[in-house]
């Protein structure tokens, strides 16, 4: 029973060995890893140093080049770290015409990574903005929202952050290139568009409402026949100068539309009047005088018996009634 109980405990402790053992390679090599990697790189670095100074075959590194450009060499960057949207580096080396520049680790969350000779040496300037940078500088990384994009060395893709603003023209642009997705809200506006370039298919129906026409913009060429009735005239808007000479006829009155006050002072002239159309009715009382009558007008019919007196009578011989 003990020597089993021995057996169980030594079987514990063998697993817990086993466990603590796990987590400190696993710290150290997390922890450690960029160390690792610097320390790697210099011990390569010595040795191929000692190889060729013995005059054994050995590596050429970029510690024994003098580039007119500078040159990324043992380097580690780190995405979204030390937290999401950042960038970390590590063990960055820059060898630029037979010197060799030890830069200090260091991590940001701005979007340009890049080297000054003249200022900072041995650290990684950065900037929310695109960097000026002279002959002897390089832009070095792109923190593209927490991923690195390396933009040191040859036949490297280049992020779009590193182009120049201004610097792509139109002849660096292909056929079609620009798609509707391409462009931003409202960017086309009247200056970029020539003349004539917008035709009646591009207009939606509806789409060109009052605010959008001139005063006076639609004439009457614009106007299709008969498309101006009734129900597109406000009341009193046409006027006798809208009217055409002798646009009014016979068939545009209503019955009885043309009252006494709408008749001009003598306007009605016996021109106008019909035959027989003057009755009794309208004609006032004592309206019709002398001069009204033609010679000869009154006939016997006319008079009424007994209506003419003997003063109104002009005869030679006396009467006797």
């Amino acid at each position: 029973m003990r020597k089993r109980i021995k057996l169980t405990n030594r079987r514990a402790q063998t697993t817990i060995e086993k466990a603590v053992e796990a987590a400190v390679n696993r710290a150290f090599t997390d922890g450690f890893k960029s160390v690792l990697h610097d320390i790697t790189y210099r011990i390569d670095s010595l040795m191929n140093m000692g190889l060729m100074q013995a005059g054994l075959p050995h590596l050429i590194t970029s510690e024994m080049l003098h580039l007119p450009s500078p040159l990324l060499d043992g380097f580690t960057f780190t995405d979204n770290s030390p937290s999401a949207g950042s960038v970390a580096w590590a063990d960055c080396n820059i060898m630029y015409k037979g010197s060799k520049y030890i830069i200090t680790n260091g991590n940001t969350n701005l979007k340009y990574i890049y080297w000054t000779l003249a200022t900072t040496p041995t650290t990684f300037k950065t900037s929310a903005t695109k960097p000026t940078l002279t002959d002897d500088d390089i832009l070095i990384c792109i923190n593209d929202g927490g991923t690195h994009r390396l933009t040191v060395g040859e036949g490297r893709m280049v992020n779009g952050a590193a182009v120049l603003d201004g610097s792509i023209g139109s002849g660096e642009l292909g056929s079609g290139a620009v798609t509707t997705a391409k462009l931003a809200s409202g960017a086309v506006d009247s200056t970029i568009l020539a003349s004539s370039a917008v035709t009646t298919a591009k207009i939606a129906s509806g789409a060109v409402d009052a605010s959008a026409l001139a005063s006076g913009a639609v004439t009457t060429a614009k106007l299709a026949a008969n498309a101006v009735d009734s129900s597109k005239i406000s009341s009193g808007a046409v006027g006798t100068t809208q009217l055409a000479a002798s646009a009014v006829d016979s068939t545009k009155l209503a019955s009885g539309a043309v009252t006494t006050a709408a008749l001009a002072s003598g306007a009605v002239d016996s021109t106008k009047l019909a035959t027989g159309a003057v009755t009794t009715t309208a004609i006032a009382a004592g309206a019709v005088g002398s001069t009204q009558l033609a010679d000869g007008s009154i006939i016997g019919a006319k008079i009424g018996a007994g209506q003419v007196a003997t003063d109104k009578l002009s005869i030679a011989s006396h009467l006797l009634f």
